[in-house]
């Protein structure tokens, strides 16, 4: 049985409510009436596929961003991004500082589709088209560089910003004002240290023998 190293972990939603199973409290609020329906694992974070206003936001998480993290969770996107139109998978933000943010959010660049992941200020955009209609599992290590990884395995790797300090605003679905999220989120984990490739292929690998 592969494992998360259990002492790094900060939050684990399930995601078959707001609760956290981690057992450090870190409940979420439900915004707008997301709803909980049948997911990857049981049940998970439907947000519509026209969703415009929906999220699950917690506004104490207390990881350093400035150091190592990591999330982890898995989408099922139900609407593709029109032109100019992002959907935001997640947002962090700072308490003090510039209030520097992280964020993931699928795009759509005059018809070209793009992951993009904004951290401390630094962009890094990757052209990718993803299935929709389809569970996927992303894996975001932050660092002084950080990884995307897509189903268990590299996909691109970007620079993080200056100015980055303890991270506690927590937004699933949505980015500071906007952007929200066309689909499904399930099983989110947060990290308060980084993940190594082999223990995030190995998880996969694990989850897609039981569940896939």
């Amino acid at each position: 049985f592969i494992q998360w190293p259990s002492k790094n972990i900060k939050a684990i939603y399930h995601l078959n409510d707001v609760n956290d199973s981690s057992g450090n409290s870190l409940t979420l609020t439900n915004n707008n009436t997301v709803t909980f329906v049948n997911g990857k694992f049981g049940n998970c974070a439907e947000f519509g596929a026209s969703n415009t206003n929906k999220y699950l936001s917690r506004s104490a998480v207390g990881i350093d961003l400035g150091g190592n993290a990591a999330i982890s969770f898995w989408t099922l996107i139900e609407t593709a991004p029109n032109s100019g139109e992002s959907q935001g998978f997640f947002w962090w933000a700072s308490t003090t500082g510039t209030a520097r943010v992280i964020y993931f959010i699928y795009s759509n660049i005059s018809g070209t589709k793009k992951l993009i992941l904004s951290a401390g200020g630094t962009e890094t955009q990757y052209t990718i088209t993803l299935d929709i209609n389809k569970w996927m599992k992303f894996d975001v290590v932050i660092g002084s560089t950080c990884y995307i990884y897509l189903n268990g395995a590299f996909l691109f790797s970007g620079s993080r910003g200056t100015g980055i300090s303890s991270f506690n605003f927590l937004n699933l679905g949505y980015l500071y004002s906007g952007n929200p999220f066309k689909g499904r989120l399930d099983e989110v984990i947060l990290f308060n240290n980084t993940l190594t490739e082999k223990n995030i292929t190995q998880r996969y690998i694990f989850e897609k023998g039981f569940f896939v």
